[in-house]
Formats: C-alpha cells, structure tokens, sequence
C-alpha cells in the first residue's frame, strides 16, 4: 500500500507538475496500463515535436508563441504538451487548455522565485530525482507495468522517458518542491493564477483549442 501511495505520488509529479490534483482522486481514476498508455499517447505527437526542436526557444517568430509569463515567451510546442497532458487526461478536465496555461504560469514564476531567492536546482538534485523516481517505479511489479505503459504510449522506450524527464519535466519539478518548502518555511504563500503576470498573445490560437 505504502509503495503505491509513492507511485502515485510519483506519477503526480510526472503529469501534474505544480498542480494541485489530490492524490485521491489519482487512486481512483489511474488503476492500470491502459490509463496511463491514454496519456502518453495524448503527449505523443506534441512531445515528439518538442523534442525534434531540441527544446530550444529562441525564434523571433512571435507566431510561435502562445504568450508570455513574466516576460518570457512561452512557445506553443512547450504549451502543446502541457496541454495534450490535461486533454488526454483520465481525469476529464473541464477546461484543459486553461488547465494547462495555469500550471505553466506557476511554474514559470516558482522557476523565477526560485532563481531570485538562490534557491534554484542543481543538475546534482534534477539528477537525483530522476534516479529516485525511476527506482520507485522499478521498484515494484506494478510500477514497472504502469512507466512502461506511459513511455509506450508516448512512442519511447523507458529509458527514452526518464531521459526526457530529466530535460523538461524535473526540473520543475523541483523547482516545486524546493519553492513550496521555502514559503512554508517563511511563512509565505503562492500568487493566485490571476496575481501572476502572463498573456495570451495569439489568442486566436488558444481560443481554437478545445
């Protein structure tokens, strides 16, 4: 029991990074392969895209962006996979697009806050998470099942995954967690979505999005 409340937890982590989705409600909806399959391959097509461009974001072609976090643009293959992560989702999100510009504006200001404070992680930490994360999943039968699912299902081997982790999703990740602990270490709380400076730039884009 103990070790699928890590799972889970771990599996938060992976497809709702800086959300706030309970984690009972993962227990319920995320109880095999084929759940965790339908998300990858709702990722696929955005995370191969995102993947091809390296992950590089420094085109001057605004048609690119979807919009701006304070002051930085947000590209629409980062956008697209932050998206496709809610759409494809068991959990049936009512709005998945806004869903998904939310996360991205806080996780865009937690990677601000946390550079600001001196608190931003170490490749050593993003590292370290990975290989903590990845022995949790092979830890069990169970996990083993479910990461390899999620990675078929995104077109990758398991290896593959974890990679790509390691890359985009970590890294904000502990972004997260290191945030989180600072404000309640000091007594702080996180600005509303709406507190957040952001804007949609191709709006016409974003409203086509179901």
């Amino acid at each position: 029991e103990m070790k699928r409340k890590i799972i889970i937890i771990g599996m938060l982590l992976i497809l709702f990074i800086a959300t706030t989705v309970g984690g009972n409600a993962l227990l319920k909806k995320f109880q095999g392969e084929d759940e965790f399959k339908q998300a990858g391959t709702g990722m696929a097509e955005a995370v191969s895209a995102l993947n091809e461009a390296g992950g590089r974001d420094n085109s001057s072609d605004l048609a690119e962006y979807v919009g701006e976090v304070e002051g930085e643009r947000i590209s629409k293959l980062y956008f697209e996979v932050r998206y496709y992560s809610y759409k494809s989702n068991p959990l049936n999100y009512e709005d998945p697009k806004q869903e998904a510009w939310n996360s991205i504006k806080l996780e865009f200001w937690e990677k601000h806050f946390a550079e600001a404070k001196g608190i931003a992680p170490t490749l050593e930490e993003i590292k370290e998470y990975v290989e903590y994360t990845a022995g949790e999943y092979d830890a069990t039968d169970e996990g083993r099942h479910l990461i390899s699912a999620y990675a078929d299902g995104m077109g990758m081997t398991v290896r593959e995954y974890w990679e790509y982790n390691k890359k985009y999703q970590a890294p904000a990740a502990v972004t997260h967690g290191k945030v989180s602990r600072y404000l309640e270490n000091n007594g702080l709380e996180a600005p509303s979505y709406d507190e957040i400076e952001s804007k949609i730039t191709d709006k016409e884009y974003f409203d086509l999005l179901t």
